[in-house]
């Protein structure tokens, strides 16, 4: 449940950033911050590595 639910907004911030074309760097901060609510730290790492090189946000 809460993965799904981290998993959603996620995907929603995603887009959001995309749309926004937010600075690479507030991007991850700001993803690691998320990740850091849920109590996933090392997730938030991998997802912000993993996630920002497929991703075309400069």
């Amino acid at each position: 449940m809460i993965k799904e639910l981290f998993q959603s907004v996620k995907s929603h911030f995603l887009k959001y950033a995309s749309s926004l074309k937010v600075e690479r760097h507030r991007f991850i901060l700001i993803l690691r911050i998320l990740s850091v609510f849920w109590g996933r730290r090392k997730f938030g790492a991998y997802v912000s590595k993993k996630e920002l090189t497929h991703m075309h946000i400069h």
